[in-house]
């Protein structure tokens, strides 16, 4: 494996050569990920959707999701989370600051693309209608409580989820294989979804797909007699509530602390040596 201060070294010149994509390169890969994503959440709503209890609920949610990052680091796509760490090569003089901010924007837009068409194609094909209509009603719920959360909820929430995140690409890097790969960063996704934290990607999927199911078919009737509050759930309140303060908290958890963090301890004093691996 990989040492801490060699995945440090790899990371710069591999995230450097990510902002020199061209554009269109950069959109595809960031909706490849945001569908990975996307069908990690289908798979976490449907395996969750008639366990009553809160505590497996979220344990089979958490052990399904972790496929998201790891469609995106083997087989290939760009998260705006890990993207992140994009503020180590810039810290380092490796890659330009509007070259990194052209970058994060246009994968998170691509994530966002990506995750809402897997939000659209599921919904349009019924996979929701599973288990008498449990899984939408499953579904409509969380969509209600990550796009009801109050600022400072969802910011705070958006770090922690942001640092383990980026922790897992991380561990990622210090494997050689891909065994070594998806092991590494299995806990710390599996972590994140068990503890309720916030992903922006996950929830542009998750925020998406209730809207796109209260806007269809007669599942909000049936989510309502359940007693969720389809009301609340709007566009509007997706981005003031979710949007904005989680992709904020995803930056700062984990691009201002692992990204910079990391860069202060291993490469701060140091011209980068080698070549990635």
């Amino acid at each position: 494996m990989f040492s801490p201060k060699e995945i440090a070294n790899n990371y710069i010149g591999i995230g450097a050569g990510k902002t020199k994509n061209t554009i269109l390169c950069i959109l595809i890969l960031g909706v490849f990920g945001g569908m990975f994503t996307g069908f990690a959440g289908v798979a976490a709503t449907v395996a969750s959707a008639t366990v009553t209890n809160g505590s497996l609920s979220r344990l089979l949610q958490g052990a399904m999701f972790p496929f998201g990052l790891i469609g995106s680091l083997i087989a290939g796509g760009e998260v705006f989370v890990g993207g992140a760490l994009l503020l180590a090569p810039l810290a380092h003089r490796e890659a330009r600051f509007p070259a990194v901010m052209k970058t994060l924007i246009i994968v998170w837009i691509g994530n966002f693309i990506g995750a809402s068409l897997v939000s659209a194609l599921t919904v349009g094909g019924g996979t929701y209608s599973l288990f008498s209509n449990q899984a939408a009603v499953h579904a409509i719920s969380l969509a209600v409580s990550k796009a009801n959360m109050t600022f400072f909820m969802a910011f705070f929430r958006g770090i922690m989820c942001g640092f383990l995140v980026c922790i897992g690409v991380w561990v990622a890097f210090a494997a050689k294989d891909v065994a070594g790969k998806i092991i590494g960063l299995y806990m710390p996704i599996m972590m994140f979804v068990l503890c309720s934290f916030s992903n922006v990607v996950a929830d542009m999927y998750y925020i998406t797909c209730g809207l796109f199911l209260k806007a269809g078919g007669n599942y909000a009737a049936i989510a309502e007699e359940s007693g969720v509050a389809v009301s609340t759930l709007t566009w509007s309140a997706m981005f003031a509530n979710n949007m904005l303060p989680v992709t904020l908290g995803n930056f700062v958890g984990g691009g201002v602390i692992v990204g910079l963090g990391y860069w202060l301890v291993y490469t701060r004093r140091e011209k980068r040596q080698g070549t990635p691996a």
